[in-house]
């Protein structure tokens, strides 16, 4: 039984890693629709039971967010906004945590929704300070608060920007 189990999981890993490089392939080609298609199939064959043990955990994570990418270059804002909400919420160890958060910053800004936008920059530099998408995030959020005519905070931030990245 122990045997079956292990190969069942392996017969599933197997088809849902087949299934991510089909969604890539089709998000590559800008072929969003089937690339979200695929990558719905991928999360499918890793039920809960499996990704709560850890396994495949970076498959579904990874599909889910490249979805919510899908979705965003398609236009469905609100889609790639939720999509990202439930992989944060559902895996919070995921590497694509900075990613997603990054992501949601600028859709929020592209909704003119500034609020929301410079919670989740502030977000990424407090709770991600060595990802790769703080200095972007700090400018952002300087920028969003300058546009705001919040003069003092964006000053603020633009010095933090120049006092942590001089070069």
């Amino acid at each position: 039984r122990r045997y079956r189990d292990e190969t069942r999981k392996e017969v599933f890993s197997m088809a849902a890693d087949a299934y991510l490089r089909l969604g890539d392939g089709y998000f590559i080609t800008k072929d969003y629709e089937m690339s979200i298609e695929y990558y719905d199939k991928a999360v499918s064959l890793l039920p809960d039971s499996l990704t709560k043990e850890g396994y495949a955990l970076s498959d579904v994570d990874y599909a889910q967010f490249q979805k919510g990418l899908a979705k965003g270059v398609l236009g469905d804002t609100k889609a790639k906004l939720d999509i990202l909400q439930a992989l944060l919420a559902n895996h919070e160890e995921s590497s694509y945590t900075d990613d997603a958060k990054f992501e949601m910053a600028e859709s929020y800004s592209i909704l003119e929704n500034p609020d929301s936008a410079v919670h989740w920059y502030k977000d990424i530099a407090s709770q991600h300070p060595n990802s790769s998408y703080v200095k972007k995030s700090l400018l952002n959020m300087g920028l969003e608060q300058y546009n705001r005519s919040q003069n003092e905070e964006a000053l603020a931030t633009f010095k933090e920007v120049i006092a942590t990245y001089p070069a």
